[in-house]
C-alpha cells in the first residue's frame, strides 16, 4: 500500500480476505459498475476517482 490511499489492487485484495461469499464479490463489482457510470454521466475523471477516500 502506497501511503494513505490504498490502491484499487491493494482494495480489492483486502475486500476478498474479509468476505469470502462470492455473491458479495459479484455485488461489489456491480455497484463499482454503477459508481463509474455515474461518474461518466457527470463528467467526473472515472480512474483519478477510483480508490480515493470519500471525504474528498
Amino acid at each position: 500500500m502506497q501511503g494513505d490511499t490504498p490502491t484499487y489492487d491493494d482494495a480489492l485484495s483486502l475486500f476478498k480476505e474479509f468476505n469470502q461469499s462470492e455473491s458479495l464479490l459479484k455485488h461489489a463489482y456491480s455497484v463499482e459498475g454503477v459508481m463509474r457510470y455515474m461518474a461518466r454521466k457527470m463528467g467526473e475523471d472515472i480512474v483519478c476517482r477510483r480508490c480515493e477516500p470519500l471525504d474528498n
